[in-house]
């Protein structure tokens, strides 16, 4: 399927955060192309792989940049080789815009991961900046309960010498769902905690690397779009955690609630002039509700939330606020 658009994309498991590609920031003019089905392959040697689906596009990032009318590139595989068990990889890359090289030479080097200075592209010669990674769902994996695991490892850079990923951004969570007792609800709930904090490493667990996260030396104004970050939604250098829970009655109205703890820009060092988010550590206490509720016409939304922000700093300020939001959405 062909098709040309502002779709918005959430790549993996997450419920409350995405490390690669969220909702986050709105979406730009897209192409894409994705395989409309997910039948297995027929071939014996690949049939293992099991149900499978692709997707790729190209964004055009059309908001005030250093690099002007950048691109974004996309390319994200699920397979699911036995049953509960869903594998996800995905790979993302901004490229191209106002004095970059845009041909098909520069885009195959970038498909093909030739883009480390100093390794195999010279300096100045660097076609974009590029994530990748991996995810995993798995349903039940201990009993027979209604849960899942699920986790997702993003690489942000490689490793020096070489073209492995090695500076990885860390996402762990538990969803279980079911029918709240003593009442006519269903409940679909969730524990996560993502870390958008580089480490270096195989699997990133050894030195931690400031500033690296949805940055880039060419890239400048880096992953975000119109302010915001394409990825997770506390940008880099940053710690988030939640615990939530959505109420589904018969009629399909639901009920969220979601309690979140965050610290944002975590160093405190002053990597502001790239995050839109802080230039000092900040702590963040946020507690919200909302309720959607359907009708002939559509869906009629109304939320509530208390933020609680503290600087982390000597003397820092704090504050606290009370927000409301209203909206209809037509079917």
């Amino acid at each position: 399927m062909l098709a040309f658009g502002y779709p918005e994309r959430w790549w993996g498991p997450g419920w409350d955060g995405n490390l690669i590609l969220s909702t986050n920031a709105r979406p730009g003019p897209q192409l894409s192309i994705k395989r409309n089905l997910t039948t297995p392959f027929s071939s014996n040697w690949l049939r293992w792989i099991g149900p499978w689906s692709l997707t790729s596009f190209f964004e055009r990032l059309d908001d005030e940049r250093v690099i002007q009318d950048a691109l974004l590139f996309g390319m994200r595989m699920t397979a699911k080789p036995i049953d509960g068990l869903e594998i996800g990889l995905s790979r993302t890359a901004q490229w191209c815009g106002t004095g970059q090289p845009c041909n098909a030479n520069t885009f195959m080097d970038l498909l093909l991961g030739h883009d480390n200075v100093g390794v195999n592209v010279a300096l100045g010669e660097e076609p974009g900046n590029q994530l990748a990674g991996i995810d995993l769902r798995w349903v039940s994996p201990v009993g027979k309960y209604s849960y899942a695991t699920y986790l997702q490892w993003i690489g942000e850079d490689t490793r020096q010498g070489g073209p492995q990923i090695g500076s990885w951004l860390r996402q762990l969570g538990v969803e279980f769902w079911g029918t709240v007792p003593g009442m006519n609800l269903q409940h679909r709930s969730h524990v996560e905690w993502a870390d958008t904090m580089c480490r270096e490493g195989g699997i990133g667990g050894a030195k931690k690397k400031p500033g690296c996260a949805y940055n880039h030396s060419m890239h400048t104004t880096g992953y975000r779009y119109r302010g915001r970050s394409i990825g997770h939604g506390v940008d880099g250098d940053s710690l988030s955690s939640s615990i939530g829970s959505t109420l589904i009655d018969s009629r399909g109205n639901s009920t969220n609630l979601l309690a979140k703890y965050m610290e944002i820009n975590r160093t405190g060092a002053d990597y502001g002039k790239q995050s839109p988010l802080s230039s000092i550590r900040q702590e963040v206490v946020e507690l919200s509700v909302s309720h959607n509720r359907r009708f002939n016409v559509g869906i009629a939304s109304i939320g509530l939330a208390y933020i609680h922000l503290s600087d982390g700093v000597a003397g820092g300020n704090t504050n606290s606020t009370v927000e409301w939001w209203l909206g209809f959405q037509t079917d």
